[in-house]
């Protein structure tokens, strides 16, 4: 066919020019579909040219696959930056979490076991009391985890202290500790509720879900009545006609690490005869070996051991058997750690004997790294610093190092130390 006039092809132009701008109008964003359209379009587009008779059919061509090419890199743009925008809002929109605790392995448990709610976003992660108010202070978060047995200040200090600088987050406490005393204090001093660490697995989810709705929990393991009292309001106000339980403490939880065997029973006997000589009891919980060869240098420096031990101011255990009770596969139990330690005190107080008089030497976690166990001994020190804080107990903790220290040793060695108030080398 010929030529089509001038005056036609004109008019073609025009109308695709409206047909683009329709099409432009009407479709704000492109899918990749288009983009898909587009390609099947482009390799059947007629080979004529485009004055040719062939370009009727052209016009639909043109109309509906040259309009995503002229718009689709401004509608890609427009929808990429209103997902940018959805996705930041969607993240404004999340609870802000704080987590406090100075045990970096139950911060990455609470991430885990939180990161599956996607309401919920950890914003930052503390290990001790004053970076907890200060990152308190800073971030005002929605929710703060908080541990009570935390180095500079505890989290009960910490969380009254929160209240004044965030009054808009809502605390709910994570602790091991299960005295009534303490968990009221901590009720008290602001908090929202209590999950006892041991318990976390199953109560975390449903005490974060109850704090934030403004409804109080307690672990259920605490006690039916203790939690129903807390739930009905009998527990939150502050007693002003009894003074709060004394939590700031400051307590001795040693670790000392010894050349050899002959090292290790100079140091243990050391510290508990300076204990028997003050007045207060001692205990000794070491294995079989140790506690006899303890005892033989007692006996030898001229210490009545035998009255000690009829007085109950000498009382020594078994480390393993000690073990085989708080023990649950490779890990420590938090309630049995704490039984123990309620064990031994209520011992020393009946002999009118003040936590912070009662000595205690040990080699429990020091056995349990003996079997290879490393997590399981360093959760174990953490559990005892945790109660030797609250308490404020007089621990002592002896390692016999390795005659070849390595570097995983080292960093053994290190994160042992952190878990203890004072540390002592060999020279």
């Amino acid at each position: 066919m010929g030529l089509l006039p001038n005056t036609t092809v004109t008019g073609f132009w025009i109308i695709d020019a409206i047909v683009i701008c329709f099409v432009i109008w009407e479709s704000q964003f492109f899918a990749s579909s288009h983009l898909l359209s587009l390609k099947l379009s482009i390799s059947n587009w007629p080979r004529a040219s485009p004055l040719s008779s062939h370009s009727w059919s052209g016009i639909g061509v043109l109309s509906h696959s040259y309009a995503p090419l002229i718009f689709c890199p401004f509608a890609t743009y427009r929808s990429t930056a209103c997902c940018e925008q959805k996705v930041d809002s969607l993240e404004a929109s999340k609870i802000r979490i704080l987590i406090v605790d100075d045990f970096e392995s139950w911060r990455q448990f609470i991430v885990s076991a939180l990161s599956k709610q996607p309401h919920l976003r950890i914003a930052a992660e503390v290990s001790d009391g004053i970076a907890a108010v200060e990152k308190a202070k800073e971030l005002q978060p929605e929710l703060i985890l908080l541990d009570i047995g935390l180095p500079s200040i505890n989290g009960i200090e910490a969380c009254r202290r929160i209240r004044q600088l965030s009054p808009g987050s809502k605390i709910l406490f994570i602790s091991e500790h299960r005295s009534s005393e303490i968990v009221t204090e901590a009720i008290r001093s602001g908090g929202c509720g209590y999950v006892v660490k041991s318990c976390a697995r199953n109560d975390l989810p449903r005490a974060v879900a109850d704090v934030l709705d403004g409804r109080p929990f307690v672990s259920p393991s605490l006690g039916q009545d203790f939690s129903s009292a807390v739930n009905r309001g009998l527990v939150g106000t502050q007693n002003h006609e009894s003074p709060p339980p004394k939590i700031e403490t400051h307590h001795q939880h040693r670790v000392e690490f010894y050349r050899d065997h002959e090292f290790f029973i100079n140091g243990f006997y050391s510290f508990t005869r300076q204990a028997l000589e003050n007045g207060n009891p001692a205990f000794v919980i070491a294995t079989p070996p140790h506690r006899a060869a303890i005892l033989r240098r007692l006996r030898h420096e001229g210490t009545k051991v035998d009255d000690a031990i009829q007085q109950g101011l000498l009382i020594e255990m078994d480390a393993n058997a000690v073990l085989s009770n708080l023990m649950r596969g490779n890990l420590p139990i938090g309630p049995r750690v704490e039984e123990i330690a309620d064990h031994l005190i209520s011992k020393g107080a009946k002999l009118n004997a003040e936590p912070s008089k009662i000595a205690i030497c040990g080699e429990l976690a020091p056995t349990l790294l003996d079997q290879g166990n490393v997590e399981g001994a360093i959760l174990l020190e953490h559990q005892v610093d945790s109660i030797a804080r609250v308490r404020n107990l007089d621990v002592l903790c002896g390692y016999i190092l390795p005659i070849i220290t390595t570097a995983r040793v080292k960093k053994v060695i290190q994160r042992i130390c952190t878990e203890h108030s004072a540390v002592r080398l060999p020279a």
